[in-house]
């Protein structure tokens, strides 16, 4: 289908399908935005692409594609406020996701010890005293964890 990776996406021969309220069939496992962005962006807006062949990457739109895509002559694609939002949530989330991840490889013992925190079963009640009540030690601690992850999304 096309040359993103080896793991091309699944055909309706090769998944089975689950029937959904409506008789509307979802695959078992669904397309991979981060991987075959492409093919989901072809097949979600079919009057768009009607021959098939969509963008040409295969995971986010770079700041060039998205240009490419939305200054053609024919208005369709700027004007087209679902995939204008398809396209702006993509860019926020993937753009978060790397920011995170390049935190997370620079700065391993601040992820082991968000770990340990998630790992830790108080960590629901604390936050839930927290909730109920700010002046508690757990409450200004969760403000101050909350700010200095602010800072280092920055």
């Amino acid at each position: 289908m096309d040359e993103c990776d080896e793991g091309a996406p699944p055909t309706s021969e090769q998944t089975e399908k689950r029937s959904r309220p409506g008789g509307i069939a979802r695959e078992v496992d669904p397309l991979n935005e981060f991987t075959h962005n492409n093919v989901l962006v072809t097949g979600m807006f079919v009057t768009l692409f009607p021959l098939g062949i969509g963008p040409a990457v295969c995971g986010s739109l770079n700041t060039r594609d998205r240009r490419h895509l939305f200054l053609q002559y024919n208005p369709s694609f700027a004007k087209c406020s679902h995939l204008n939002f398809l396209i702006f949530n993509q860019y926020q989330r993937h753009t978060g996701i790397r920011r995170l991840n390049a935190c997370v490889r620079n700065n391993s013992a601040a992820f082991k010890r968000f770990q340990d925190l998630v790992d830790d079963p108080r960590t629901v009640i604390r936050l839930n005293e927290a909730m109920a009540d700010a002046t508690t030690k757990d409450a200004q601690v969760t403000a101050c964890a909350r700010a200095e992850a602010m800072f280092l999304a920055q």
